[in-house]
């Protein structure tokens, strides 16, 4: 192994105290930003660049693109004004701001301003038209495509509005969860005219008489149909392409869609029975909620789980497990050939693969799958130690692990570990065996970002303390 150490200094401000749940790492593994506060003074720093001073950042920022090129954050002035910053430079002054959006493509981002009690959504660096309020509960997003950008507003009336593209495209008494088709081709949302909730498809409301209510929706993968479920005489449907599957007393969310779009799972309630429903057929009742409901990636496969009296059950394809003390949700493999999970059995843990129970342990994580599809990790606690567990084997005892990652040719597994040698320090840990550099720490959040099957990278802690990439060469 070859560690390269690349420490980001900030030598001017070693006094100034982190915030620590500021802290963010970017996408690609290599960079850091955070909040440092003095003296009624704040500042963001970036690697080993400071920011200019604040009287305060929004919590919740600063925020990295997706792409890792551009960073935010809302900055309050001495004068209770807000800006926000993009990339160092500081946009127009507000009254209040929120924090930041970016498109998935990283090259939009928008926030709500707020200025002589008007709000307006500010895309691009450019003002959209002043609202008397922005819903809170339609989420202002960017289409699948990014090349549009939705969100709902409110008038002096109540009256809303939905906004496309900064222009008012439909107006209603109320209008509810608007977004665009996997494909971008379709915006769907809810509106209430007189009384009743209609499905609006391209602006084209649903024929019929409407609904007492509609609660959720969601867009088949292939974006060919949308459900959603709708109340109507006090009882509860479930309404794919207009028809109606029901009554039920009600309906559990989330529906499950298959990848392949045409498998449609839910649970349903109807008097003291819970019901596992696949496409309108009831394939399984329990008096108990059906949960940890998953379909495949070839959406051939289907997993759920259920409890009888004081035990927990899981079916994969129909075929029970053991009874278990409590179970966690499933994870399956890419080729969708392998189903693992969490069971206990009084105050021990263990992994369940394929069907085959694992060691017991005090206490686990969470399970990773190696893109082959061939290997499965967690970390795993007894006597007091950590250890990481790799296909039912176990690797070298430690205080404490965290972040344990297959290679993405699946051929190396690498960890970060606390030094059961040098009291107080971390180490990584590449196929079970140490790196020589120590650390004071690793952020919790940031996991190892491999970029080559040989090679990984991410954000450690050293003396200072300071931030520092860490580069790793797998030899």
């Amino acid at each position: 192994m070859k560690e390269s150490v690349q420490v980001f200094k900030n030598d001017s401000y070693n006094d100034w105290k982190i915030y620590p749940r500021s802290v963010v790492t970017s996408p690609d593994g290599e960079q850091v930003a955070y909040v440092v506060h003095k003296d009624n003074k704040t500042r963001v720093i970036m690697n080993d660049h400071a920011g200019p001073a604040y009287a305060g950042i929004l919590a919740g920022t600063p925020v990295f693109s997706y792409d890792s090129k551009h960073l935010a954050y809302s900055a309050k002035k001495t004068n209770n004004s807000w800006v926000m910053v993009l990339d160092g430079k500081e946009g127009r002054a507000y009254d209040v701001i929120s924090s930041p959006i970016f498109s998935t493509d990283s090259r939009h981002s928008a926030y709500i301003v707020k200025n002589q009690n008007r709000f307006c959504i500010v895309l691009d660096g450019k003002e959209g038209p002043y609202f008397a309020g922005i819903s809170k509960t339609s989420i202002p997003s960017f289409s699948p495509d990014n090349k549009h950008f939705i969100y709902v507003a409110l008038d002096e009336n109540n009256r809303m509005h939905l906004v496309v593209d900064q222009k008012i495209i439909s107006s209603a008494e109320l209008i509810a969860f608007p977004s665009y088709s996997p494909d971008a081709r379709q915006l769907v949302y809810v509106q209430k005219i007189k009384d009743k909730y209609f499905l609006v498809i391209n602006n084209k409301p649903s024929q019929g008489p409407g609904y007492e209510s509609i609660n959720y929706l969601a867009y088949s993968p292939d974006s060919k149909y949308v459900i959603y479920l709708a109340t109507k005489n006090a009882k509860s449907y479930l309404v794919k392409d207009g028809v109606e599957y029901g009554p039920y007393d009600n309906v559990g969310v989330p529906v499950i869609i298959s990848p392949d779009s045409k498998r449609v799972v839910y649970v349903a309630k109807k008097k003291n029975e819970y019901l596992l429903i696949e496409n309108g057929v009831v394939i399984q009742k329990s008096l108990s909620p059906f949960q940890n409901i998953m379909l495949s990636r070839n959406s051939k496969r289907f997993v759920y789980s259920y409890k009888m009296k004081d035990k927990h059950i899981i079916v994969v394809d129909n075929k029970r497990s053991k009874e278990y003390d409590g179970i966690t949700p499933p994870a399956m493999s890419l080729d969708s050939k392998h189903v693992v999970y969490k069971a206990r059995k009084g105050n021990k843990h263990m992994f369940v693969f394929d069907g085959i129970e694992g060691p017991l342990f005090d206490e686990i994580g969470e399970a990773i799958l190696s893109n082959d599809s061939r290997h499965y990790a967690y970390a795993a606690k007894d006597n007091n130690l950590w250890k990481v567990v790799v296909d039912g084997k176990s690797g070298p005892a430690f205080p404490f692990v965290i972040h344990p990652m297959f290679s993405p040719d699946s051929s190396h597994i690498a960890y970060m570990a606390l030094d059961s040698d040098v009291k107080g320090k971390y180490v990584f840990v590449v196929d079970h065996k140490k790196g020589k550099e120590t650390f004071d720490g690793f952020l919790e959040m940031t996991p190892i970002v491999f970029d080559s099957p040989s090679s990984f990278k991410t954000i450690a802690i050293t003396r200072g303390p300071c931030f520092a990439l860490v580069k790793m060469e797998i030899r």
